[in-house]
């Protein structure tokens, strides 16, 4: 597989970063910590915190990422709260974070079939 790896800021965050590479999508906070998903994990993610916080506005939820590293996440309305602790988050706006990870994602998969020549992804 060749080596894809494209890293660039999120529009409308203070610093949070979202980089492709090789088959994951890794969210890079502004402290320099970060979150790895496949493209897949972050999908489901990013459905469950939507519908977690249409069911509980603006109450976090803990969850993990591809790789078992745990982060907390809140939603309510379009304001989006994330981070490794309640106490250690950043503010989105929930359309712009998401948008930017689903896009990640797409990346990715289109990466994977690229690279598999078949474009079955797999």
């Amino acid at each position: 597989m060749s080596r894809h790896v494209v890293k660039e800021k999120i529009k409308g965050t203070r610093d949070v970063f979202v980089e492709r590479d090789d088959g994951e999508v890794s969210v890079i906070w502004p402290c320099g910590e970060d979150r790895e998903f496949t493209p897949d994990d972050l999908r489901t993610c990013l459905d469950f915190i939507e519908e977690f916080g249409d069911a509980y506005p603006g109450v976090f939820v803990q969850m993990e990422d591809s790789e078992g590293q745990q982060f907390v996440a809140r939603l309510a309305g379009d304001d989006f709260l994330a981070g490794q602790q309640i106490d250690d988050t950043e503010r989105f706006t929930w359309n712009t974070m998401r948008g930017a990870l689903e896009d990640a994602a797409d990346d990715i998969d289109e990466q994977l079939k690229a690279d598999d020549g078949d474009g079955d992804g797999g």
